[in-house]
């Protein structure tokens, strides 16, 4: 049923969705940047968690070390970026 419902959901909603992807992108692409210019300096425990989540869209109090990376959505793409990330 889901899959009959997506073209009609996507002419409803299509330009919202495309402008918070986009969001989405340009938000993590600068925090992954500002992280290869200032990750170096910083704890290793700091920056590791920064970018895990720069990559997977999560704020402050959603991680903390410990949380497992599949718990956050992660998923086979994300740690491949991830891992070549760090």
């Amino acid at each position: 049923m889901r899959k009959l419902l997506r073209p009609a959901l996507t002419r409803r909603n299509g330009e919202r969705l495309e402008a918070l992807y986009t969001e989405s992108a340009e938000r993590e692409s600068g925090e992954l940047q500002a992280l290869c210019r200032e990750g170096p300096a910083r704890p290793v425990p700091e920056t590791v968690l920064r970018a895990a989540r720069a990559l997977l869209g999560h704020g402050r109090e959603d991680l903390h070390p410990g949380t497992r990376f599949l718990e956050l959505g992660g998923d086979s793409l994300s740690t491949l970026t991830f891992a070549r990330l760090l």
